[in-house]
């Protein structure tokens, strides 16, 4: 689709050399002309504008589908081109705005006609860069919403693992708790254990010297 759309630029911008090209041959012609012959040679040089402005048209279609590493070299082109156009534009209606004729008042309508073709023309191209620069607004929001809804997404999961993290180590600590009260509970059983042995030793002891006291009295 890119290198389609180059060529297609490229096949424009040599249509639009031919006919500029044309376009100064017949301003050149013109002086030579008279009645008749001026009139359809000054009508050929307005269409040839026309058509060199439709044709400036396609090349910022075009150079829309152009990747962006040659789309600014080409759009200077485009300018380069305008500029020319407007400036032949000019110097044609500069030059024959006080030509005597058999018409005159019909080539001041035409060149008004025709400047006022060149100022549609733009503002098509005005409305048509407005419009791609809102689409690349809108394809930026639509970026910075995707991103924020990740971000949302990973904070709460982030959030679920850090709720699980808690809840473990509440149950881990209440584990602890349970275990220090039965090694507490054990303890005391240890001591008292220790404690009924000693006397039932103490009683044994106590019961042998007895026994030895009385067989010796």
């Amino acid at each position: 689709m890119e290198h389609e759309s180059i060529n297609n630029f490229e096949r424009y911008e040599e249509d639009l050399r031919i006919v500029l090209s044309d376009i100064h041959n017949l301003i050149g012609e013109i002086r030579s002309y008279h009645d008749e012959r001026r009139k359809v040679a000054i009508s050929a040089v307005e269409r040839a504008l026309d058509e060199a402005n439709e044709i400036i048209g396609q090349m910022e279609i075009e150079v829309l589908q152009i990747p962006l590493s040659s789309r600014l070299q080409k759009k200077t082109k485009i300018q380069n081109k305008i500029a020319e156009i407007n400036r032949i534009r000019k110097e044609f209606e500069s030059f024959y705005r006080y030509e005597q004729y058999t018409e005159p008042f019909t080539l001041n309508e035409d060149l008004e006609s025709l400047d006022q073709r060149n100022r549609l023309l733009s503002g098509t191209r005005k409305l048509e860069e407005s419009s791609e620069r809102l689409k690349n607004a809108q394809r930026v929001a639509d970026e910075t919403k995707e991103i924020g809804a990740n971000i949302l997404r990973d904070l709460g999961y982030q959030r679920e693992q850090i709720v699980m993290t808690k809840n473990t180590l509440v149950e881990a600590d209440s584990y602890v708790d349970k275990s220090m009260r039965t090694l507490k509970t054990m303890a005391r059983r240890v001591t008292t254990n220790k404690l009924i042995t000693y006397l039932i030793i103490f009683v044994l002891v106590f019961l042998i010297f007895a026994i030895i006291w009385n067989k010796l009295i």
